[in-house]
């Protein structure tokens, strides 16, 4: 088993890796591409891969939000292909990337765990992470949610000139747009969080 430096060309092993490990969550190649292109500037991304009989079987990868951006704070995500688990692959990688950022003098890593993932748990708990928040994801079944209790509030709305119209039908006016994101930064900043928000970048 050999560990590299990974590049944007790996992306699909990334992704059939990343799926298997967490079926739940699906992850595309695309995305991953995506995350990249439209990354902060003052934000740092990297990653690692370990390969073994030339496929790789696991990854470690390091990033920062812009949001809550320090630039010695990093996210990191581990994951390794079931089949390769539990063999000391996913403290190699977490050591490779540990060492490699050592040169940032990182003051912390942070990482997102899924509930009833106990082995992923261990395997942090072990490396010395604590538990510092918890996240619960609520769903909504859209055809079964019942509106009537806000249609009075929509209508008044409506009678001072304002329009509701589907997102993708918004104008791509720089204005417009730029509006937009000063409204979804408001909304961030009335979110409990414990974190310190920065304000990312409108480009």
């Amino acid at each position: 088993m050999t560990i590299r430096q990974g590049t944007s060309a790996d992306y699909i092993d990334i992704a059939k890796v990343s799926n298997l490990a967490a079926p739940e969550y699906q992850l595309s190649s695309t995305q991953l591409q995506r995350f990249e292109d439209t990354l902060d500037p003052r934000c740092k991304l990297g990653f690692f891969v370990a390969e073994e009989d030339e496929q790789i079987v696991g990854y470690a990868q390091y990033m920062q939000w812009a949001d809550v951006y320090h630039p010695q704070a990093f996210w990191i995500t581990v994951q390794v292909h079931p089949d390769y688990q539990r063999q000391g692959i996913g403290t190699q990688l977490y050591t490779t990337l540990s060492d490699a950022l050592a040169v940032y003098d990182p003051i912390n890593f942070k990482s997102s765990i899924y509930d009833g993932y106990e082995g992923v748990l261990a395997f942090t708990q072990k490396l010395g992470f604590v538990e510092y928040s918890r996240r619960i994801d609520l769903t909504c079944d859209l055809n079964a949610v019942d509106l009537s209790p806000f249609m009075a509030s929509v209508e008044k709305a409506r009678a001072d000139n304002f329009r509701f119209i589907p997102i993708g039908e918004v104008s791509n006016d720089n204005i417009v747009v730029a509006t937009i994101f000063d409204v979804q930064w408001a909304l961030e900043l009335d979110v409990p969080l414990d974190e310190t928000l920065t304000r990312p970048s409108f480009k």
